[in-house]
């Protein structure tokens, strides 16, 4: 008998990269924040995203988007008050979750 040989590939670890455009917001303006969910250098769709985020009252807002099927999210938030803003986003695929950087945004 010959032999037999195999090859295991493991698939990358899940990321999740938050992005912020700059800019100068107001009050009630729409900022639009994604996250790109990605394995490797591969989007990876079927992801559920939850953000994070703490106004400058230190109250905090939650939301839980889900992925398109490139693995982006976008929640357009409304801020509704002056002041600087922070938010990080976690992303889900199965049981599998990485945590983004975190953005922050300043309302004038």
């Amino acid at each position: 008998m010959g032999s037999a040989s195999c090859t295991v590939v493991a698939k990358p670890p899940l990321s999740a990269i938050l992005t912020i455009p700059d800019g100068f917001y107001k009050p009630r303006s729409i900022i639009p924040i994604s996250v790109a969910a990605k394995r490797g250098a591969v989007f990876a769709g079927g992801v559920s995203t939850q953000y994070f985020l703490v106004r400058p009252n230190r109250q905090k807002n939650k939301i839980t988007l889900p992925s398109t099927a490139q693995g982006t999210t976008i929640w357009y938030y409304r801020p509704p008050v002056s002041g600087v803003y922070t938010v990080h986003a976690v992303s889900t695929q199965g049981t599998e979750t990485a945590t983004s950087n975190t953005g922050t945004f300043t309302v004038h």
